[in-house]
């Protein structure tokens, strides 16, 4: 309830007037124009068949409000029977945090069973029925609730207001009918009225209320309404009707002088918590930042154990060939110590077997060929296998935006994965036990700061840590599997706690200058905690003996790809086709095929030259095939990760739904 039909109104709650217009005007677009005619209404579905409301305002300022709605049942919206909200958002300062007192409700003249109570989206919601008692369908039913609002009358110099959305505006079906009936106390003079109806926020009277004088009172009533649509009553009677009481200000000048010393005094102690609190923020936080260092070279420490354990990586030297019995997919599985996507795996694993000649790779086309001279791995005649490419001419066609494409894609790609880490899974531990007990270490370390502060802060951030704790070593796979170094472990973090560190502080209330300069030890703390989360679960892996060799077999054979020109390396064998040919797929695996593509471009030219280049898993020109299997990388991956997006709108009020009461409902 706010000041109506007087121009001392608070400017503070017009402008809470000026955002529910905002919103009922989406809402007024979402619905194609709520406001159309009555006979545009569709009455043959469940709907409310009568609304009417009765009003008795006491010489106290209490009202007495009953409220009969007659419901037309299906089984669709209204299935054991009706809710009922009653908003808290527009109550005045003198009224309780829930004012609708003594609520009784009835279906058909007997007593109704409320079912149960809550407090949700601003609003007090009953629910009447009985959870597991299902209404007959095709019928209709009448509830009838009574309850009582003290003090809502807003009391003015000049005037005594009644304003009331009469009819709610948040019922989510449409009214066929409603009517009005108020009863002031006796001897009240009305000295103005204002009728608004529509969506919230419309201004004016689109469904015709009408307002009468009958019996000592007033009746309204107006054409049907749709759903989302109401009606908003504003009555000014003359300032005797209400007597004044100790809690029961008159809404003038001198209250809202006080109401403006009060909300001083209150900004004021407020101030005053505020600065109390960025003190020990700044204490904690620094203490807190102390504390995450620690633990930072402990993880060093324990990093350098267990990372670089003595004696597991042979010496590396250069290599002219791969490692034995490990294909180019292995290959990309050892190097990363399976950190690996496996989209990525799966388009290594087929330029593997195009560069063997069992299958031609074109934009967004696969095609088998005949049979290549070359043994294929377990994961090559996995992905051949689940790809559907078992015979010469069988093709497989990649769709862009399709769920059929993607599903296959990404089955075709985890059958690959599991093959390959079936076979060197043993390759390299985890030391999963002790990344597990340093994560949670460091969680009890931000647990401790919140329990010896008390900072709602520190339980903020201690809380988002808790959650990182959890998707980090996924984010750490993730990029790790993108080939992304330091950089972004150390820049993602950083970006994290700016983005994220206003939020936070403004959900705990905080978000002023002092408390967030006295909160950037706590959130450098935090980003140093942030990026220990990234670096503990990927550098906390280390080899095992053999796997070892087989890592130290392909660093020298990146030693070997990454040598600028021919020669550089001692004893290096002359390059040729078939050496190009077999090294190819697993300097794409390591990320390095464009070196060993630029390293043999003049033999490449020159080969194309004499026609002595025939080549089937090309398929297009020597110096331009980088850039198409890029292309065919590109729409391969593309089509892999799609998912279709989803798809789900003086005082008194100047617009329908500005006054006191009101809510809505449905049912369930």
């Amino acid at each position: 309830m706010t000041a109506r039909l007087n121009p001392s109104t608070d400017g503070l709650r017009r402008l809470r007037r000026l955002g529910l217009a905002c919103l009922a005007f989406v809402f007024l677009l979402a619905g194609g124009g709520l406001a159309g005619s009555a006979q545009a209404q569709d009455f043959s579905r469940e709907h409310i068949d009568r609304y009417d409301v009765s009003v008795d305002i006491g010489a106290n300022g209490s009202l007495a409000i009953e409220e009969r709605i007659r419901v037309f049942v299906l089984g669709d919206v209204f299935k054991r029977g009706i809710y009922r909200d009653f908003p808290l958002s527009s109550l005045e300062s003198w009224q309780p945090d829930n004012p609708y007192r003594s609520v009784a409700a009835f279906r058909d003249g007997q007593a109704e069973n409320i079912a149960r109570t809550e407090y949700t989206g601003g609003n007090y919601r009953i629910y009447l029925g009985q959870e597991d008692v299902f209404l007959t369908t095709n019928q209709y039913y009448t509830y009838t609730l009574r309850y009582r609002i003290d003090r809502g009358i807003l009391q003015f110099d000049d005037s005594d207001n009644f304003d009331w959305n009469i009819i709610p505006h948040d019922w989510t079906v449409p009214i066929r009918n409603w009517s009005v009936t108020l009863n002031p106390p006796a001897g009240a003079e009305l000295l103005g009225s204002r009728v608004l109806s529509g969506p919230r926020g419309t201004e004016g009277n689109p469904y015709n209320g009408v307002l009468t004088a009958a019996d000592g009172g007033f009746a309204l009533s107006g054409d049907s309404l749709p759903a989302f649509a109401g009606v908003t009553l504003v009555l000014a009677f003359a300032p005797d009707m209400v007597a004044q009481g100790a809690n029961y200000p008159v809404i003038n000048d001198a209250y809202h002088a006080e109401q403006a010393r009060l909300a001083e005094e209150r900004a004021a102690a407020e101030a005053e918590r505020r600065a109390r609190e960025a003190e020990r923020a700044q204490v904690a936080g620094i203490a807190l930042l102390i504390a995450v260092l620690i633990f930072a070279v402990l993880a060093v420490l324990l990093w350098m154990r267990l990372g670089r354990e003595k004696a597991v990586m042979p010496p590396v030297y250069p290599r002219f060939d791969p490692p034995q019995n490990v294909g180019a997919g292995a290959a990309r599985y050892i190097s990363r110590q399976g950190n690996i996507s496996s989209i990525k795996m799966l388009i290594t694993v087929l330029v593997s077997l195009s560069v063997k000649g069992y299958i031609q790779l074109e934009d967004k086309l696969i095609t088998r060929l005949e049979d290549g001279g070359e043994a294929l791995t377990p994961s090559e005649k996995m992905a051949l296998s689940t790809l559907r490419l078992n015979r010469p001419d069988d093709t497989y066609v990649i769709v862009e935006k399709d769920t059929t494409t993607a599903s296959e894609l990404k089955k075709a790609a985890k059958a690959v994965v599991t093959e390959i880490r079936d076979e060197f899974r043993s390759t390299y531990r985890t030391n999963w036990f002790w990344s597990l007990g340093m994560i949670i270490l460091l969680n009890l370390i931000w647990l401790t700061g919140f329990a010896a502060s008390a900072l709602d802060s520190i339980f903020a951030w201690a809380m988002l840590l808790l959650v990182l704790s959890v998707i980090a070593p996924i984010f750490s796979s993730v990029f790790r599997a993108a080939g992304k170094g330091w950089f972004w472990f150390i820049l993602m973090p950083i970006f994290f706690i700016f983005q994220v560190g206003g939020f936070v502080l403004n959900v705990v209330g905080n978000a002023d200058m002092q408390s967030l300069l006295s909160n950037i030890p706590i959130m450098l703390a935090f980003g140093l905690s942030t990026v220990a989360l990234l670096m503990i679960p990927r550098h906390f892996k280390n080899y095992t003996q053999s796997g070892a060799e087989l890592a130290s077999e392909l660093e020298g054979l990146k030693l070997y790809i990454k040598a600028a020109e021919h020669g550089e390396v001692q004893e290096e064998p002359e390059p040729d086709y078939r050496r190009f040919s077999l090294i190819y797929p697993y300097a794409f695996a390591l990320g390095l095929n464009a070196v060993w593509a630029g390293k043999f471009a003049n033999e490449m030219a020159s080969w194309a030259v004499a026609g002595g280049l025939v080549d089937p898993w090309y398929g297009m020109h020597h110096n331009r095939f980088e850039d198409n299997l890029d292309s065919f990388e590109s729409g391969f991956q593309s089509a892999a990760n799609y998912s279709p997006s989803s798809s789900s709108g003086s005082g008194g009020s100047s617009f329908s739904g500005g006054g006191g009461g009101g809510g809505g409902g449905g049912g369930w």
